[in-house]
C-alpha cells in the first residue's frame, strides 16, 4: 500500500525517521522479518564493555556457515581485521522465529585477531537458547553443556543455564538509532558453571528486539562483557 506521513518502518514497507525518529512495525504483526538476518547486513552499537570502555561495535551477519559438524549462523562483531580493538566470531541457530541457539564464539582482544588463534573459545555441545516468546510472563529455560578454552588454562568444562521471561510484548526504547517503538523486551538470566578453574556467576539483563531491526539495545548486566545500544544499521 502507500507510503504514510510519518514514514515509519512497518507493513507500508517504507523506511525512514519521521519527526520524532520512532521506527516500528504499525501493526506488530511482521515480528520474523528478520528471522534470520539478511547475510552483508551490519548494526553499528554503541557499546560499553566491562572495562567501561565506550566504543562503536559493528555486528555484521556473515550466513550460514559449518561450524562444529553443522550449519548455523555466523556474526562477525567488532573489527577482525584491525589490531587495536576486540573482535568476535559467533554462531547461532536461528532456524526456529523468535529462538536465538548460541552454538559458539571465537574472542579476540590481543593485536593477531585471526592470524592467531582466539583468546578465548566457547563451544557449546548443543545450542543453548534465548526465548523471545510472544507470550509475556512465562520463563523458558534452556541448558547446555559446553567447553570454554584459553591459551593460559586450556579447556574448562562449563554449565550454561539460560532463564528467558518476555516482560513487554510492545515496548519503546530510545537509542542513539532513535526511538523505537513495538520492541518485545525480554529478561534474561545466565548462569555459568565450571568445573574449575574459573568463578561460576550469574548474570541477568534485559534486551529488546524489533522484527525488522533485531538487537536495539541490551541493559542490565555486562552480557559476555558488554551492553548494547543501536546507533546505526548498514549493507555492505
Amino acid at each position: 500500500d502507500d507510503d504514510d506521513d510519518d514514514n515509519d518502518t512497518g507493513d507500508d514497507n517504507d523506511t525512514g525517521d519521521d519527526d520524532d525518529d520512532d521506527t516500528g512495525d504499525d501493526d506488530n504483526d511482521d515480528d520474523d522479518a528478520w528471522w534470520p538476518p539478511t547475510p552483508g547486513l551490519t548494526m553499528i552499537y554503541s557499546t560499553t564493555e566491562w572495562t567501561l570502555l565506550t566504543f562503536e561495535f559493528p555486528a555484521t551477519v556473515i550466513g550460514d556457515d559449518l561450524y562444529q559438524g553443522g550449519t548455523y549462523t555466523k556474526f562477525e562483531f567488532g573489527d577482525l581485521e584491525a589490531t587495536d580493538a576486540i573482535g568476535v566470531e559467533a554462531w547461532f541457530d536461528m532456524t526456529t522465529v523468535d529462538e536465538l541457539g548460541f552454538k559458539g564464539a571465537n574472542m579476540y582482544w590481543t593485536d593477531e585477531k585471526k592470524a592467531g588463534e582466539p583468546d578465548g573459545s566457547f563451544v557449546m555441545d548443543d545450542p543453548i537458547v534465548i526465548y523471545f516468546s510472544d507470550v509475556a510472563d512465562d520463563p523458558q529455560t534452556s541448558e547446555a553443556d559446553g567447553e570454554w578454552s584459553d591459551p593460559t588454562y586450556g579447556d574448562v568444562p562449563m554449565t550454561m543455564e539460560i532463564e528467558s521471561t518476555t516482560i513487554d510484548l510492545d515496548a519503546t526504547v530510545t537509542v542513539p538509532y532513535g526511538t523505537v517503538e513495538h520492541c518485545r523486551a525480554v529478561d534474561v538470566v545466565i548462569s555459568e558453571d565450571f568445573a574449575h578453574t574459573y568463578v561460576d556467576r550469574t548474570v541477568s539483563a534485559t534486551l529488546y528486539v524489533h522484527g525488522d531491526l533485531g538487537l536495539v539495545k541490551m541493559e542490565g548486566d555486562f552480557i559476555f562483557g558488554f551492553l548494547l545500544e543501536l546507533n546505526e544499521i548498514v549493507m555492505y
